[in-house]
C-alpha cells in the first residue's frame, strides 16, 4: 500500500489594461478619411472601445491533495490495482474582492456574486490485469502459453484543476478594476465625412468624432469617470462553478511481446466555458415568422442596463474521446527494433468555437446543439519507429572502435487532417465583439433568410430552436465542412 499528499501554493500578479489606447470599430460607409491607413477611406466608425482602471490583480491558488493506492494479487493470474485521490482547490474560484454572507463574495462593482467552491473532488481509480492460462483449445491458440498474453481493463475519475484565467478574468473584468466602455453612435458624421453638428448623442460623438485621431481625455470622462452608469463588459465566474471531472476507461487485449488491441475512452463533464447572461434582446422578423435578428442600433438593449455583456464562466461543457488502439512491436534483437501504432478515434465536444473555450455560448439555445467534432479531433493517427544498433557488431581490433556501439533511429507520425474552422467574422451582436487574436466574436455564421429586408439581418438567428436541420443551420455554429455535414445528416 502507498499513500501520499501534496500542497501547492501559487501566488500571482497580473496587469492587463485592455483597450488602453482605445479602438475604433463597427465601420459604416461614409466620407471619413484616415491619413494613417488610407485603405480605410470612405468608412466611418460607429463605436469606440476604451479601457479604464488599474487592471491589476494579486491573487493565489492553493491545491491540497492526498491519495491512497494498493495492489492486490487476487489470483495467480489476476492482479487488481485500486486507489483513490482527493483534491481541494482554494482560491481558484474566488472571483471577487468584496466579502459576502456564507462564504460568498462579489466583484468590486458590488453587484455580481462570483465566489464558488467544490468540495466533492473524490477520484477513484481501478485497474485489473489478467494473464490467461489455457493449455488447449481455441483460447490457447488465441492467447498462447501461460504468461504470453495479458488482458487489461482500467477506469479512473480525474478532477481537473482550474486554470488561472477563471478567477483572473473575474477579478480583472469587473467594471471597476478594469472598466471596458463601448461608446456607440451612428450619426457622428455627415455623408461628406465632416462632423455632424447636431447628433443624437453629443457626448458619444465628442469621442467618435475625433476619428482618426485619439479622443481627448476630457471627452472620455463621462464614460470612464467615477460617475459612470454602466460597468461595461464584465467576465464573472458563476457561484455554482465546479472543478471539471474527466472519466477515463481503457481495455487492452493482446500479446505482451508482439501486439495489442485496445479501447480508450475519455469523457469530460463540467468543463469551463462562458455564456453571455445579459445579451441584447432579439427582435422578431415580421417577414419570416419564427426568425429573430439583432437590431443594428448603437443603444444598450440588454436586460441589465448597468452592464454590457456579462460573460459568465460556467462549468457546464462536455466532451468525449473514443478510440481503437492497435500496437505492434518487435523488441530489440539481432540489432534492430520495429514498433508502430494506429489509433482510430473521434473527439466530440460542445465547448469550442472559433477561438476555443473562452467563446461565449449561444445564450438562446441549448449547449447540446453545439456538440460536434472537436478542433482537436484526429480521426486517424499512425506512429512508427525503427531502431538499429551496432553493439559489438564486429571484433576487428581497429575498426570496432569506430563501427561498434552506434544507435540509429527513425521516428515518424502520420495524421489525418483536423476539422477546419470556418468563420464569417459576424458576431451575434457586432457591437459586443471582444478583441482577441484580432476579432474574437461568437464566430457563428448567421445566415439571413432569403428575401429578408430587415436592416441588420446579417446578425439574424433562429429562435425558438427547431428540429429542421436546414433551418438550424441558420444559427448553429459551424467548424468546417465536417461539422456542417453532421448538422445536415
Amino acid at each position: 500500500m502507498k499513500a501520499g499528499m501534496n500542497i501547492s501554493r501559487f501566488p500571482y500578479q497580473s496587469i492587463f489594461q485592455q483597450y488602453h489606447f482605445g479602438q475604433y470599430s463597427s465601420f459604416i460607409a461614409g466620407g471619413c478619411t484616415n491619413f494613417i491607413f488610407p485603405s480605410t477611406n470612405g468608412q466611418c466608425p460607429t463605436q469606440f472601445t476604451t479601457g479604464a482602471g488599474a487592471g491589476f490583480v494579486a491573487a493565489f491558488d492553493t491545491i491540497y491533495g492526498a491519495y491512497l493506492q494498493d495492489t492486490w494479487q487476487l489470483r495467480p493470474s489476476i492482479v487488481v490495482n485500486y486507489g483513490i485521490r482527493y483534491d481541494y482547490e482554494d482560491g481558484a474560484f474566488r472571483g471577487g474582492t468584496i466579502p459576502g454572507p456564507n462564504g460568498s463574495c462579489f466583484q468590486s462593482n458590488g453587484l455580481i456574486s462570483v465566489c464558488g467552491q467544490d468540495n466533492n473532488n473524490w477520484q477513484p481509480r481501478l485497474g485489473v490485469a489478467w494473464s490467461p492460462n489455457y493449455s488447449s483449445g481455441i483460447l490457447h491458440k488465441l492467447f498462447g502459453d501461460s504468461g504470453k498474453s495479458v488482458v487489461r481493463a482500467s477506469g479512473a475519475v480525474v478532477t481537473e484543476m482550474a486554470y488561472l484565467n477563471v478567477a483572473l478574468d473575474s477579478l480583472n473584468f469587473d467594471g471597476k478594476n478594469l472598466l471596458t466602455a463601448a461608446i456607440k453612435a451612428s450619426d457622428c458624421f455627415l455623408a461628406s465625412g465632416s462632423r455632424n453638428p447636431a447628433p443624437a448623442s453629443p457626448q458619444a460623438c465628442a469621442v467618435i468624432g475625433a476619428y482618426p485621431n485619439a479622443p481627448s481625455s476630457a471627452s472620455l470622462v463621462p464614460f470612464t469617470g467615477g460617475g459612470v452608469a454602466n460597468f461595461g463588459r464584465i467576465r464573472p465566474i458563476s457561484p455554482t462553478i465546479k472543478n471539471p471531472n474527466i472519466y477515463m476507461g481503457e481495455r487492452q487485449i493482446g500479446s505482451s511481446f508482439t501486439f495489442s488491441v485496445g479501447y480508450q475512452g475519455v469523457f469530460g463533464h463540467g468543463l469551463f466555458g462562458e455564456t453571455d447572461t445579459n445579451p441584447n434582446r432579439p427582435v422578431a422578423d415580421p417577414n419570416h415568422p419564427g426568425f429573430f435578428y439583432m437590431p443594428a442600433t448603437g443603444g444598450n438593449d440588454r436586460p441589465n442596463q448597468l452592464f454590457g455583456a456579462i460573460r459568465t464562466n460556467f462549468s457546464n461543457r462536455d466532451s468525449s474521446y473514443n478510440s481503437l488502439v492497435l500496437t505492434a512491436q518487435k523488441r530489440l534483437t539481432h540489432h534492430f527494433e520495429v514498433q508502430g501504432s494506429y489509433i482510430f478515434s473521434k473527439t466530440l465536444g460542445d465547448g469550442e468555437d472559433f477561438f476555443g473555450l473562452s467563446e461565449p455560448a449561444n445564450p438562446f439555445a441549448s449547449l447540446s446543439l453545439d456538440r460536434a467534432v472537436s478542433q482537436q479531433d484526429i480521426r486517424h493517427l499512425g506512429n512508427f519507429s525503427f531502431v538499429t544498433d551496432t553493439n559489438n557488431l564486429i571484433g576487428t581490433p581497429l575498426l570496432k572502435h569506430v563501427i561498434n556501439n552506434w544507435t540509429f533511429s527513425v521516428l515518424g507520425s502520420l495524421q489525418a487532417g483536423r476539422p477546419y474552422p470556418v468563420s464569417t467574422g459576424d458576431g451575434m451582436f457586432a457591437g459586443s465583439a471582444f478583441a482577441g487574436l484580432g476579432n474574437e466574436t461568437n464566430q457563428r455564421p448567421n445566415v439571413c433568410t432569403a428575401g429578408s429586408s430587415i436592416a441588420g439581418c446579417a446578425g439574424e438567428l433562429l429562435w425558438p430552436p427547431t428540429s429542421d436541420p436546414y433551418q438550424a443551420r441558420t444559427w448553429k455554429s459551424v467548424r468546417g465542412a465536417s461539422r456542417l455535414a453532421e448538422q445536415l445528416a
